[in-house]
């Protein structure tokens, strides 16, 4: 019970955080293709080498059972709350979405 509660409380304070004067604080953004579980054992990776340095690369995605058609904030909401280790690496990826 004590959980419903706070994330009632949670969910009530995001509602007023996206409202400015009553008008709405976040902009529409259009629907897309998202994964909803895009989290590293759904990633194959490949090495590549660029002027002799290697990187990772995502070559393929795995397990798109529970794709959805959505705003593509939600995917990364899901990554901060399953890939994320704390709250910088959190913030650190909303940075570079939002950039």
């Amino acid at each position: 019970v004590r959980c419903v509660h706070t994330l009632g409380l949670c969910i009530q304070q995001l509602k007023q955080d996206c409202e400015i004067d009553g008008a709405q604080y976040l902009k529409h953004l259009p629907f897309v293709l998202v994964h909803m579980d895009c989290q590293p054992q759904n990633l194959i990776f490949a090495k590549s080498s660029v002027d002799g340095m290697s990187h990772l690369n995502v070559s393929s995605v795995l397990d798109w059972e529970e794709a959805a058609y959505a705003d593509p904030r939600f995917e990364l909401l899901l990554l901060g709350r399953k890939v994320c280790a704390n709250l910088e690496q959190a913030e650190s990826l909303w940075q570079f979405y939002e950039s």
